[in-house]
C-alpha cells in the first residue's frame, strides 16, 4: 500500500468540479462516482492503492 502525507490524503477527498465533471486533486483524472457509497471514486489513485 502506497503511503501519502496527510495533506495529499485530505486533498483527494475533496474533488476538484471542472463544469460537470469532477476531477482528482491529486492525479488531475476524471472521477467516477460509486453507485454503492455515492462518493466520488479515482479510477487513478483507487487502484494503486489496492495494489
Amino acid at each position: 500500500m502506497r503511503r501519502v502525507p496527510t495533506e495529499e490524503d485530505i486533498q483527494k477527498d475533496q474533488p476538484v468540479k471542472k463544469g460537470e465533471t469532477a476531477l482528482c486533486a491529486v492525479c488531475g483524472a476524471e472521477l467516477e462516482m460509486d453507485q454503492e457509497s455515492h462518493e466520488y471514486l479515482c479510477p487513478v489513485c483507487d487502484s494503486e492503492e489496492t495494489e
